[in-house]
């Protein structure tokens, strides 16, 4: 194989990606589930506090999913001719991202409590960090 067509910024994305689904998964499954009860969830109209309990781990794993074919896309386009219209499929990508990061930034500010520092609370929520800075090692894989 020929790696002198290996698009290093997509597979730097790609690993962040890595280290961002790890986290992720790691900090739900040690952390966040554990603590959870059944009664601290509502009942709703198609099922009883388990079932909106179990929602709720699944919603949280969507974003798992999202990062995992950010992985699987970065690192098939990042060795050339592996998918066609690689370029194009990561532009998409970006695009998704930037709307994540966007999403994280308005949710943090409608979510703060009077009196709270814009900035600190997201210092203390870091994970745009990481998505921006896979955007950036994005956009660097396909620009011209």
């Amino acid at each position: 194989m020929d790696f002198s067509i290996v698009n290093i910024p997509l597979l730097i994305a790609a690993g962040i990606a890595l280290f961002a689904i790890s986290v992720h998964i790691y900090t739900f499954e040690r952390f966040f589930w554990p603590g959870l009860k059944v009664e601290g969830f509502p009942s709703y109209p198609l099922g009883p506090p388990v079932v909106v309990m179990t929602m709720y781990r699944t919603v949280w794993h969507f974003f798992t999913v999202n990062l995992l074919l950010t992985i699987i896309l970065c690192a098939g386009v990042a060795f050339g001719t592996l998918i066609p219209y690689g370029p194009l499929l990561i532009i998409f990508l970006m695009i998704f991202w930037v709307c994540i990061v966007l999403e994280i930034f308005i949710v943090a500010a409608l979510s703060m409590k009077a009196g709270e520092s814009y900035v600190h609370v997201m210092a203390q929520s870091p994970q745009w960090v990481l998505v921006v800075s896979m955007l950036v090692f994005m956009y660097m894989g396909v620009r011209p």
